[in-house]
């Protein structure tokens, strides 16, 4: 038994709840409901239960899925173990059993089921950006392991420990079923996990462990949204105080960011093929950025983590570095800011907001208890605002309601 704690990766969020997980892939619908209905009389030994999940199938792709299906829902993580280093039976029969294990266990029972119901399976060993990793942190010794299976020829990469669930910041396992990690693509998988068998990589060209640090640090829940790095692909980089990040994404994303819990650290807005990240720091010295997101369409409000970053800033901009407060509306109506950046406005002073705003009706600046209307020009209102001390908010209206949103908050002093 490996000696050292397996990685299970957290989806952690800076007063954001994770989203809701994936959902199922349409095709294997089937194939999925028989293996998550499988009734307990089958799930004594490892042989009843290949048995039973390879009851009416034959290709090798239901087969691999029915058993990732059935892990992932019914196997939990064994934090107690995970933060103890104290292992339980991590063997097939032992996690079955029990009904939990870390990632050893995980792969010991996939390729355990998996071979029983004729499959070639593999475990493969290495590293994984998992919980409490830090983009950027040196790996001394592999700390994960995942499968690899050979489907029609091909093999394919699998990991049902990512799959079933996460470590919340309690330290209690929060099972919640992510699909990306069934049949992985081995160009988006090499972001999170390295073997230490470069053979196990399954690309053309296979990364340096230098390559796998220096990488960005993606949570599943990019992949399953669609979000790649267009401009900032390592996951740590210098700044001299103030950056502009670039990723693609469906249009139908809305992100959110923060810098070191910083809310205000941190602008997002829509760009054509995605979105920016517009971040700036207080002081020199080394920044964490966190990025968040959702679909416009999704029943939840809350945002996952996607994607986060160390930045080494050389110097600070002191209080300017602080965007203004964006309301829920900023990024779901799709506003873009122009200026003013800076949340800290000269109170007394005339100012000049420009934003584009998409069917926005109209848009005013409220300060000092006045109301003064932006001239607008298509989608774009623009106009100098004399701000007065205190608070100083950004309103829109848009067709078919009476009242105005809010989309920025300023402070004037």
């Amino acid at each position: 038994m490996r000696t050292h704690a397996c990685l299970l990766i957290a989806l952690l969020t800076l007063g954001c709840a994770v989203g809701q997980a994936v959902a199922d892939a349409p095709r294997f619908a089937e194939v999925d409901q028989r293996a998550l209905s499988a009734p307990a009389s089958v799930t004594s030994s490892p042989e009843r239960l290949a048995a039973y999940l390879s009851q009416g199938i034959s290709s090798e792709t239901d087969k691999a899925r029915a058993v990732y299906r059935w892990i992932t829902d019914n196997i939990g993580y064994d934090t107690a173990s995970f933060f103890s280093g104290t292992h339980a039976d991590e063997s097939a029969g032992g996690v079955l059993e029990s009904r939990k294990g870390v990632c050893a266990g995980y792969s010991r029972l996939y390729a355990d089921i998996g071979r029983k119901m004729g499959l070639t399976v593999e475990t493969v060993s290495g590293y994984a950006k998992g919980y409490g990793y830090a983009p950027g942190a040196v790996f001394t010794g592999t700390n994960h392991d995942w499968n690899a299976v050979l489907i029609d020829g091909v093999w394919r990469l699998m990991d049902c420990t990512w799959g079933a669930g996460h470590v919340g910041t309690d330290r209690r396992f929060v099972k919640e079923y992510t699909e990306f990690f069934f049949m992985a693509p081995p160009e988006k998988f090499i972001l999170s996990h390295l073997p230490e068998d470069p053979r196990w990589q399954l690309l053309d060209t296979p990364w340096t462990k230098e390559q796998f640090g220096e990488g960005v640090f993606v949570y599943p829940s990019a992949y399953s949204l669609g979000i790649d790095a267009r401009s900032h692909t390592k996951a740590v980089f210098t700044s001299s105080g103030r950056e502009r990040l670039l990723f693609d994404a469906p249009g139908d994303v809305l992100a959110i960011a923060s810098v070191d819990d910083n809310d205000n650290g941190a602008l997002t807005q829509l760009v054509d093929g995605g979105f920016e990240v517009l971040c700036a720091f207080a002081g020199a010295g080394r920044h964490t950025l966190s990025i968040y997101a959702t679909t416009r369409d999704s029943a939840s409000t809350t945002y996952s983590a996607v994607l986060k970053y160390t930045i080494d800033a050389s110097q600070g901009i002191g209080e300017s570095a602080d965007f203004p407060t964006s309301y829920n509306n900023y990024t779901r109506r799709k506003v873009t800011l122009v200026e003013p950046y800076s949340r800290i406005l000269p109170a007394g002073s005339d100012v000049l907001f420009t934003l584009s705003i998409p069917d926005a009706v109209k848009v005013a600046v409220v300060t000092g208890g006045k109301w003064s209307y932006l001239p607008r020009q298509g989608d774009l209102f623009s106009g100098t605002v004399a701000v007065a001390p205190g608070k100083t908010s950004v309103c829109a209206q848009f067709p078919g309601r009476s009242g105005y949103e809010g989309i920025l908050d300023y402070q004037a002093r």
